[in-house]
């Protein structure tokens, strides 16, 4: 005799509604987690780059503040001298004038006054070198010779005549009441003395700073190197308006695409650039995706794995149901 088999539903519908189940919550999740990875990584890319502009805006703007500052000094030098040529033209007396003017700003490295000629009459150096020397050719005297300039005139940099460094000239002409020129007054900058004042605010090594006039040409540079002054920024006509969105650009032919912060320094009508290159934050951002895609793999096989073992349960138990089902039929 065969042992009598307990009876069994003859419907497995329950059995295959958990497995559809098993599988549905399966995919749920890992769909989930593909998702839930991707936000952050799209968050996180986004953090980044709004952290990288913040970065470069604020320092156009820090650097807009200091030069600005230092602009106002070179004028106040300039304008102190216009007031000391009108009491007094003495050459002689001029050049200790100039030399006291210099040794109270340490912005400037020289200032000369030119005569209607072009001609140095007289010079801040102590042993006045440049005296005699005609600079009738210099972009800083012929500009106020085509037009009249209400402002300073900030010019390429240039190399000079008397000891081959580089400077900056900043340029103004004094006029009689006819408009006729009688003096050119010159003082000069020199390009490192920009590299100083931005090393002391702890920028990102990442951050490449620019200063030009408003012909694109660059004055100087951080890190300093000489390769860039004179350098024309590409399309730099960009960045003499307010800065409203994000920018990207060359700064120059041989250069890679910059996220740029710009400032226009009015009323020199200097610019103060700004950039980082993408790499730079997309290194550490790119460290980041890797390990939220290795988290949602981990994740996802984990689940992966225990769906497969419960599957694998309900099929056996499926399987079980079927079988006595068959024996119970086949006792009937």
């Amino acid at each position: 005799m065969l042992e009598k088999l307990p009876r069994f539903p003859r419907y497995t519908s329950p059995l295959i509604s958990t497995t559809h189940a098993i599988i549905l919550v399966a995919l749920s999740l890992i769909v989930f987690l593909v998702v839930a990875g991707s936000i952050l990584i799209t968050l996180d890319y986004r953090t980044r780059l709004r952290n990288v502009e913040q970065i470069t805006r604020n320092s156009a703007i820090i650097y807009h503040d200091h030069i600005h500052l230092m602009m106002s000094a070179v004028e106040g030098a300039i304008r102190a001298t216009i007031n000391e040529l009108h009491d007094n033209s003495d050459p002689n007396q001029l050049h200790d004038f100039l030399e006291s003017v210099v040794g109270s700003y340490p912005t400037l490295r020289t200032m000369i006054v030119v005569d209607s000629e072009g001609v140095i009459v007289a010079d801040s150096r102590p042993d006045e070198l440049a005296v005699g020397i005609d600079v009738s050719d210099r972009q800083y005297i012929i500009v106020h010779q085509q037009q009249w300039l209400t402002s300073l005139y900030v010019d390429d940099p240039v190399m000079s005549r008397v000891d081959g460094a580089w400077s900056i000239p900043i340029s103004t002409a004094i006029r009689d009441d006819s408009g006729n020129i009688l003096y050119y007054i010159v003082a000069s900058i020199e390009p490192l003395y920009f590299t100083g004042i931005f090393a002391g605010n702890n920028l990102p090594q990442s951050n490449h700073g620019f200063i030009t006039n408003k012909r694109g040409v660059v004055l100087a540079s951080i890190p300093f190197t000489e390769n860039h002054i004179s350098s024309e920024i590409v399309n730099y006509e960009r960045y003499l308006v307010p800065q409203i969105e994000r920018t990207y650009g060359h700064l120059f032919d041989d250069h890679p695409n910059y996220i740029i912060g710009y400032e226009v320094i009015q009323p020199y009508d200097i610019l103060v650039i700004f950039g980082i290159h993408p790499n730079d934050f997309l290194q550490p951002f790119y460290m980041d995706a890797a390990l939220v895609v290795v988290v949602v793999l981990i994740l996802s096989g984990g689940i992966s794995l225990t769906a497969r073992y419960q599957l694998k349960k309900q099929t056996q138990l499926l399987d079980e149901v079927k079988e006595r089902q068959r024996a119970e039929a086949a006792l009937q």
